[in-house]
């Protein structure tokens, strides 16, 4: 058994999250200055994707609950837009 109090290596650096926060400022930045909808487009789904990883701690995770997580957030968003789909069309 171990110990509560111990550190293991799986312990995270603030590193970590300050590069991640660094990454998120520079994508968005880029979003900002180039200003098209194909590059905010895909800012936004890098930044989300490095928010699931990092801040989420999903990179750390087992592979199955980081699939599980990542379906279901995935079967979300295709809901929500099939549903504002259907809704803006009037059906």
């Amino acid at each position: 058994m171990t110990d509560v109090n111990e550190t293991t290596s799986e312990t995270p650096h603030y590193a970590v999250y300050w590069k991640a926060w660094a990454g998120l400022l520079i994508i968005t930045l880029a979003m900002l200055k180039l200003d098209s909808p194909t590059i905010v487009v895909l800012g936004i789904t890098i930044k989300a994707f490095l928010i699931l990883l990092v801040f989420m701690h999903l990179l750390r995770e087992h592979k199955d609950i980081a699939i599980t997580v990542g379906v279901g957030i995935f079967a979300t968003v295709f809901v929500m837009f099939a549903v504002m789909g259907f809704d803006a069309r009037g059906w």
